[in-house]
């Protein structure tokens, strides 16, 4: 930092001239020639020329108010100059036709601003404000094609202007609302139209684009999904929600490995999200690597000590490990704040199972059945409950409902074969 403003100091230290201002301003390095011949005016407040250089960079950088109070300065130092005269006079031009075009749409005669507007652009074709104020018309007649191809132009001729872009920006933000309010609606196919169009105007908007891709994984187009979203990361390498849904299309594709790369980046970015923790943690469970899964989870109830579902996922890992007591206090948790969560309830009676503490067991398999009625897990440990109670009978008619769900069907009859056999 020290060097920079040394070489800054050196450079307008052997620089403060005209010509060298001049030179600025013809490579269009408008807020270097800006500053340089504020210098030059500051050092001598005396020479005309100063001044008209001032004005001209003035208006290149669209402050029309001060190119005129600086251009009269000049015109007041060297009042036989026409060079002066000629630009003040056609300075006036622009600000009488700007203030006509403007004066036009704001009585309603919006094609007489528009030709307006076409004839000052003829005219002064480098003009950046004249291009702005132009694309303003269109923007208000809702003609965004018209309204963007004149932003940008403005933008060429002064980038220095933030409002420019950020009128653009605000096209593709209204876009992007309509592109909302038909996903809302489920109508996707017009609400990637609207979210395409906000993109094109502006590639650096991601949310848009991010809505193309939550649309297509709904859509199930997984490859399509992937691919917005990669070009999405790479305009903004910091839209986290994006790399999440990258991890979940990833995942739905079956390819795990990525999927926790791009968990892991999103929680990288953002060390608060619980649901990229959650996420992450799937994606490890899944992988089988249950160590990386259960400190997945464990910084998710960490960040949010409410999340239900991830103390059920850190419950089963304890159950995987055999470590029943530690399952049975990560189950109630996810109950506590979830208490409709019928697997929770039927998971936590496994675990009492396994410990042989079957009055909990059958306590907790009926309170999942409550919840879910057609809930073949929590049959089955209701089954084992009642057989280690000595309840045969309820134990049979248990299972027998478990036996119904086809994925349960065969460790069901298996156990009614043992009851059957009197064991």
């Amino acid at each position: 930092m020290n060097i920079l403003i040394i070489l800054t100091t050196f450079s307008f230290a052997f620089s403060t001239d005209l010509p060298s201002v001049k030179n600025l301003f013809s490579n269009k390095k408008y807020l270097d020639s800006n500053d340089l011949i504020q210098s030059l005016i500051s050092e001598d407040s005396t020479n005309a020329s100063f001044y008209h250089m001032a004005s001209k960079i003035n208006l290149k950088l669209d402050d029309l108010s001060l190119a005129n109070k600086n251009i009269n300065k000049a015109i007041e130092l060297d009042p036989s100059n026409e060079d002066y005269r000629k630009f003040w006079s056609d300075l006036n031009d622009m600000r009488s036709n700007l203030n006509d075009a403007q004066k036009s749409f704001e009585n309603g005669f919006i094609d007489e601003s528009i030709n307006a507007y076409e004839k000052i652009i003829v005219q002064y074709s480098d003009f950046a404000l004249a291009y702005y104020n132009f694309g303003l018309i269109y923007y208000r007649t809702e003609e965004f094609d018209k309204a963007v191809d004149n932003f940008k132009k403005a933008l060429i001729f002064n980038p220095y202007n933030d409002k420019y872009k950020q009128s653009i920006s605000n096209i593709a933000a209204k876009l992007t609302q309509k592109g909302n309010d038909e996903y809302r609606r489920s109508e996707y196919e017009s609400a990637i139209n609207f979210y395409s169009k906000a993109v094109e105007y502006d590639p650096t908007f991601s949310e848009s684009r991010f809505k193309i891709a939550l649309i297509k994984n709904k859509l199930s187009d997984y490859e399509g999904a992937k691919l917005v979203l990669l070009d999405n990361i790479f305009y903004d390498n910091k839209h986290v929600q994006s790399y999440k849904l990258l991890g979940d299309v990833y995942t739905k594709l079956g390819d795990l490995d990525s999927s926790i790369i791009y968990y892991e980046k999103s929680v990288d970015i953002n060390s608060n999200y619980d649901k990229g923790y959650y996420a992450l943690g799937k994606a490890y469970y899944n992988s089988s690597n249950y160590e990386s899964a259960l400190i997945a989870f464990l910084d998710a109830v960490k960040v949010n000590p409410s999340y239900g579902k991830a103390y059920e996922s850190i419950g089963s890992i304890y159950m995987i490990k055999e470590k029943y007591l530690l399952a049975i206090q990560n189950y109630k948790l996810s109950i506590e704040n979830n208490p409709k969560s019928f697997q929770s309830h039927s998971k936590i009676a496994s675990s009492y199972n396994f410990l042989k503490n079957y009055v909990e067991a059958k306590r907790f398999a009926k309170s999942s059945i409550d919840i879910k009625s057609k809930n073949a897990s929590a049959y089955y440990e209701l089954g084992l409950a009642e057989k280690g109670l000595g309840n045969k009978v309820a134990a049979k008619a248990a299972f027998e409902n478990a036996a119904k769900d086809k994925k349960w069907r065969k460790i069901a009859k298996y156990e009614l074969t043992l009851i059957e056999k009197g064991l």
